[in-house]
């Protein structure tokens, strides 16, 4: 869907632009659950990444969560979404290569669907960043 314009006001939302704001924001909770998980229990994921022979792993937990932040905020307010969807995919990636079992990798895979899907097509008319009117 597409927002009208009118020389009288605002421009029209319609029922897709809501839906795809929503579908950004069902998005975005699982990315929030996962940031929320890596920050409440930092030290024991740093394990987990020591674990798996990857170097530097309290950098590489820095960096994930760094990846979380922006592409969490990202998908939340459509701002740069092309920005947000790769930091995302970047952490969805070897977290599906590296740390998940089968099926959590199907669930990986399909959410990476959507990440790719965003930024083909963009965040939509209700994002930051979308002019409210054209002068």
């Amino acid at each position: 869907g597409s927002s009208s314009q009118s020389w009288l006001g605002p421009p029209v939302m319609d029922s897709l632009d809501v839906l795809v704001l929503v579908g950004r924001c069902m998005l975005a909770s699982w990315f929030l659950t996962e940031l929320h998980s890596k920050i409440s229990r930092f030290s024991y994921w740093v394990e987990v990444v020591g674990k798996a022979k990857m170097p530097f792993p309290t950098a590489e937990m820095c960096l994930v969560v760094t990846l979380l932040v922006v592409g969490s905020v990202s998908l939340v307010t459509g701002y740069r979404i092309d920005v947000g969807a790769s930091c995302l995919l970047t952490f969805l990636a070897p977290t599906a290569l590296f740390f998940q079992c089968s099926g959590d990798r199907i669930q990986s895979i399909s959410v990476g669907g959507g990440l790719l899907l965003l930024y083909v097509t963009g965040p939509g008319a209700i994002s930051v960043g979308v002019a409210c009117c054209s002068c």
